[in-house]
């Protein structure tokens, strides 16, 4: 029995596209046996060009490997048996249109505001320009880029433009927009352009201070963004800034208040856009969160006496201060001398027993605690000035019951003991217990001329005496007999 061909696709009206590499052709045959068949196109009806010769089964498909990049409405497909052509079948008329298709973007892209990014496209037998327009809720409603007559186009995306995760582009033949145009395969993003302005590079803020975190923002409808912090920016360690919920906010300033108790030099904010974490930023440089320090006690104007103990230093702290060193200056912070290292930060106080090496401050003491970890960046001093003197103690006549006795000849030793740079000291004697020293002994003793032994018992017969030892150049330094002593005659 004559084979019979019947070619079934493409079928009448079908659209193929130029250039196409998946458009498949299908026949089958009844009667004799079929081994080879050869396959040809047609732009015309009227001349055909072999596509390929094929071994093929009673019912046969091949995948055209080419469409030409030509395009017609009289498209036809003959399928022939190669071994007696007039067995043969021709398909129905179809038509070849223009290829468009887009090659970026097609999905997953992230395009901040303010970028210019290529939309790029092949075409094949377009005969028209090429309308590309985007799309920012997924194919809704389109906005045009304009029409070009070649690949690439650039989208020069302003700052104002609406933010969107639902972005899809398309390019379309203005002269065949129903049939050749190509969108892209998945959606893509247009983000917000954040910027960290505080705190960054060069900037320091106090733990548990509270400050404003500012950022600017690009991009239209970009409200809420979370805010993180890290103390440890090097290794990317972050926490929450914001508590709760979604940790985010709207607008561009947050006040932390109050900021962590965590010390670090490596610190950094992050602000990042809530519907897509593509948008995010974390300044430049590190910035830095340092403790505080502040000398509450001494405070100025105090006055306090070499060899004498229970000076309370008093300070306040805010971070993770582990230690602390205390110094001493006995001119306005021109010098300085340690008092002591390692002081645990939270005891928040240490007592001064002003020893009798200290040097003397005319109201120019001052006191610097410091950090012992960052002593020359986190520190305070007290803020006025203090009186670091002398002091003196009389020891001799200080007991009870000594009876001088006047005889015009007699001496008793005065002694006494000072503590700081005391050069000369004056002694006197009263004769009232005490209220006033009008006799003087002697007006200037050097004050390490001690026991001084020249003082003649006078004849100052009474039970109610004592004695003044007190620094000639400071008469607020001074100390009197603990005891009245008396003098009888002989």
């Amino acid at each position: 029995v004559r084979p019979r061909i019947t070619v079934s696709a493409p079928a009448l009206n079908d659209t193929i596209y130029a250039n196409s590499t998946t458009t498949p052709i299908r026949w089958a045959y009844t009667g004799a046996s079929i081994a080879n068949v050869s396959i040809e196109y047609s732009l015309n009806g009227i001349n055909y060009v072999n596509i390929s010769n094929v071994s093929v089964t009673q019912n046969g498909t091949y995948v055209w490997p080419s469409v030409p990049k030509s395009t017609t409405s009289d498209g036809y497909i003959r399928v022939s048996d190669l071994d007696n052509p007039s067995v043969n079948d021709t398909s129905d008329r179809f038509n070849i249109v223009g290829s468009l298709k887009l090659l970026s973007p097609n999905g997953g892209q992230n395009w901040p505001v303010g970028s210019s990014p290529a939309i790029t496209w092949i075409a094949d037998a377009v005969s028209g320009t090429v309308n590309v327009s985007y799309s920012l809720n997924n194919g809704g409603l389109w906005n045009s880029l304009g029409q070009y007559a070649a690949s690439p186009a650039q989208w020069n995306i302003t700052n104002d433009t609406t933010v969107s995760n639902q972005v899809l582009v398309k390019v379309v033949d203005d002269l065949n927009e129903n049939i050749t145009y190509d969108i892209s395969n998945n959606t893509l993003a247009v983000i917000p352009v954040l910027d960290i302005t505080f705190p960054e590079s060069g900037h320091t803020i106090v733990a548990e201070e509270a400050t404003n975190i500012t950022w600017t923002k690009l991009g239209t409808g970009a409200s809420n963004v979370t805010l993180e912090y890290s103390i440890d920016a090097l290794n990317s360690v972050w926490d929450w800034l914001v508590p709760g919920g979604d940790h985010s906010v709207t607008g561009v300033t947050y006040f932390w208040n109050p900021a962590v108790a965590n010390i670090s030099n490596t610190s950094k904010i992050r602000v990042t856009y809530l519907n897509n974490a593509n948008a995010t930023n974390t300044g430049s440089g590190v910035f830095v969160l340092k403790g505080n320090i502040t000398v509450t006690e001494p405070h100025g104007g105090e006055n306090w006496q070499v060899g004498t103990n229970d000076h309370y230093i008093n300070w306040t702290k805010k971070g993770n201060i582990g230690t602390v060193d205390i110094s001493y200056s006995h001119d306005g912070g021109g010098n300085w001398t340690s008092l002591v290292g390692g002081v645990t930060a939270s005891n928040l106080s240490w007592i001064w027993n002003i020893t009798s090496t200290t040097n003397l401050s005319a109201n120019q003491g001052k006191i610097k605690i410091g950090d012992s970890s960052y002593p020359d960046f986190v520190y305070n001093l007290s803020s006025g000035t203090f009186r670091i003197k002398g002091s003196l103690n009389l020891t001799q006549p200080a007991d009870t019951g000594i009876v001088l006795t006047y005889d015009n000849a007699s001496a008793y030793n005065i002694n006494w003991t000072k503590f700081g740079n005391i050069a000369n000291v004056k002694l006197t004697y009263s004769t009232n217990g005490g209220t006033s020293y009008p006799n003087t002994i002697n007006a200037s003793v050097n004050a390490t001329a001690n026991p001084y032994t020249a003082w003649k018992i006078p004849d100052s017969i009474g039970t109610t005496l004592k004695v003044n030892v007190s620094d000639v150049n400071d008469t607020t330094i001074f100390n009197v007999s603990n005891n009245a002593f008396a003098i009888k005659g002989s």
